[in-house]
């Protein structure tokens, strides 16, 4: 699966306020407002695939539960 970095990037849109503005006060001095667009959530699954005999399982599943913090902190910051 090849990820494409500008997807992941927030984007952001500048508009022009040519609505009125109700609460006046919280926004004095405001010439445009930013919007941006909604943020998706990505969910990564890693299966841990045991060889035939494999006697070690809790030391994979902790190298498969490193692997999946290590991708999450890569795609979720």
């Amino acid at each position: 699966m090849k990820y494409i970095p500008s997807y992941f990037k927030l984007h952001v849109c500048w508009l022009r306020s040519i609505t009125r503005i109700t609460y006046k006060c919280k926004l004095i001095g405001t010439l445009s407002l930013a919007a941006f667009s909604q943020l998706e959530l990505f969910r990564i699954w890693v299966f841990v695939l045991f060889p035939a005999g494999y006697k070690d399982k809790r030391k994979a599943l902790r190298m498969h539960l490193i692997v999946t913090v290590k991708l999450k902190t890569i795609f979720f910051g």
